[in-house]
């Protein structure tokens, strides 16, 4: 429990700073009883940063406020696109009830965005300066491994 406690922490420093990709990871990484392949990536990237004991634990405070907010929008918001797949999958197409679910999802992940935000001020505000740009050095990594993704992408379509 002590280990999933410690990926779900992870996971949720990295989501609210931008470095962690999507909420399903997070809840992933949240419902997972061992690290996986999710919470190995996590540990790695959080390991980077180099935290003194006082970061984690003033990190672990500031999640734990948060905690009761966070929670229950990553389940919503993974359920709701769940769903959202699953419309998009029937075998009859009703675009109405997709653009519906699409409407409600965003709704969900719009308010995971403000939470985010939140947290990522707080965040910073605990980080040195030299973290805070390795985390944005990762995201620009991040980003641009997203770009050539999509570049290949086009090459083969065309």
């Amino acid at each position: 429990m002590k280990r999933a406690a410690y990926i779900a922490f992870t996971a949720a420093i990295l989501l609210a700073a931008g470095v962690g990709g999507t909420a399903g990871a997070a809840q992933a990484a949240a419902d997972s009883e061992g690290p996986g392949l999710i919470g190995t990536i996590v540990m790695g990237r959080i390991a980077s940063l180099h935290l003194t004991d006082q970061q984690k634990a003033e990190l672990k405070g500031v999640l734990k406020a948060h905690g009761p907010t966070l929670r229950p929008l990553i389940r919503q918001y993974v359920s709701e696109r769940r769903a959202l797949r699953a419309l998009m999958g029937a075998e009859q197409t009703d675009e109405a009830a997709i653009r519906a679910q699409f409407a409600k999802a965003a709704a969900i992940g719009s308010e995971l965005a403000v939470e985010r935000a939140r947290l990522t001020r707080e965040f910073r505000g605990i980080l040195t300066p030299e973290q805070v740009s390795r985390i944005r050095k990762m995201q620009e990594k991040r980003v641009a491994r997203v770009d050539r993704f999509l570049a290949r992408v086009a090459g083969a379509v065309e």
